[in-house]
């Protein structure tokens, strides 16, 4: 948005005796064309540019896609857990807590360390905290569980890794002492439930844990892949001749109830019973290190990455990277979630940046 770009044509026959034209653009509060071709972006959305022949008889279209870049500093303090909650008021952990109401931002300096945010169907808004317990905020109050004034057992909860399931469930992936992974926590509002590798967890290191449609929960860890559903676990070590073994630590549901993981060399898709991978050598995607994944109201799934966000239709890969002043902040994307809007906030090793698109 506010960029310019200038579209080329070509007429033909060359020795055409009328080589007038005249440009045009179907909404011109997203994007302006002047009668050079030079298109400049008014608004995020797309917009239908044509030039059409001085005679009326020949029209030729090009599509432009608008986006906006917001960006939030705070502090130049690296951002990792984003949830949005009931009210679309957005929830950013690191050092501070830190809530969005529209553009206007609300610090908690007495809520320190966040690691993880849950929030789901409630008004509940569940943090997790490095080494300082679990807090819960109810719209009015805030509640703190930690090892010394609760059964709680671990106080560090591990990045990204906290997730409500549909019954109200907290499921949190915690560490011991020296970050050591010591499992999987589930607080059920009154009783505090520890699963482990003794349990059926392939790994004590809890990575990042998604809830799907059926309730069954998805956890990554250290040595691989595992699902709980209440009663049994499965665990999912290589397929198509991958080692899961320390690499995947994002997970995210599809609205057709795909698993979406996250790793170093590009997501994958699980459908239950086959398994694609996507790297930068085999489609378009521009980034292979994921750090985090949503998926917005058309079922497109958004990629966080080390270089920038990208976007999976099914099909097309979009690759977002900002311009200009804002070039050196989207890097290192470490979290992403998105409004009712289809707004994109990313939590990054500088601040928080909206996307608009």
């Amino acid at each position: 948005m506010g960029l310019t770009e200038t579209l080329e044509l070509e007429i033909h026959p060359e020795n055409a005796t009328n080589k007038d034209f005249n440009w045009s653009s179907s909404d011109p509060s997203i994007a302006e064309v002047d009668p050079n071709g030079i298109v400049k972006g008014i608004s995020p959305g797309e917009a239908s540019i044509t030039v059409t022949s001085g005679d009326n008889n020949f029209t030729a279209t090009t599509t432009v896609h608008i986006i906006r870049w917001t960006y939030y500093p705070m502090n130049d303090v690296p951002v990792r857990p984003v949830v949005i909650d009931l009210q679309d008021n957005v929830w950013c952990g690191g050092l501070q807590l830190t809530k969005f109401i529209g553009n206007a931002k609300y610090v908690y300096p007495s809520i320190i360390n966040i690691s993880a945010i849950a929030s789901n169907n409630s008004e509940n808004i569940w943090l997790g905290t490095y080494n300082l317990g679990i807090w819960k905020f109810d719209g009015d109050s805030w509640t703190n569980y930690t090892s010394s004034n609760s059964n709680l057992a671990y106080n560090s909860i591990n990045y990204n890794s906290m997730a409500l399931d549909h019954k109200g469930n907290l499921w949190m992936g915690t560490a011991g002492e020296a970050g050591i992974g010591s499992g999987v926590t589930m607080f059920d509002g009154s009783e505090w439930h520890v699963f482990n590798s003794d349990n059926g967890l392939p790994s004590n290191a809890v990575l990042d844990i998604a809830i799907d449609h059926e309730g069954i929960k998805w956890f990554t860890t250290r040595n691989g892949i595992s699902r709980f559903d209440d009663v049994n676990w499965v665990s999912y070590a290589s397929a198509a001749g991958i080692n899961f073994t320390d690499r995947f630590f994002s997970v995210a549901i599809d609205h057709e109830n795909n698993k979406w993981f996250g790793s170093y060399g590009g997501p994958a898709k699980f459908d239950g019973n086959n398994w694609t991978f996507y790297n930068s050598s085999n489609s378009d995607l521009k980034w292979d290190s994921i750090n985090d994944i949503a998926v917005d109201q058309d079922n497109n799934v958004w990629f966080a990455t080390e270089s920038g966000v990208s976007k999976f239709d099914g099909t097309n890969w979009i690759n977002y990277t900002s311009v200009k002043e804002m070039q050196d902040k989207v890097y290192n994307v470490r979290a992403i979630a998105i409004d009712s809007r289809g707004d994109k906030w990313l939590g990054t090793s500088f601040g928080v940046i909206k996307l608009e698109d």
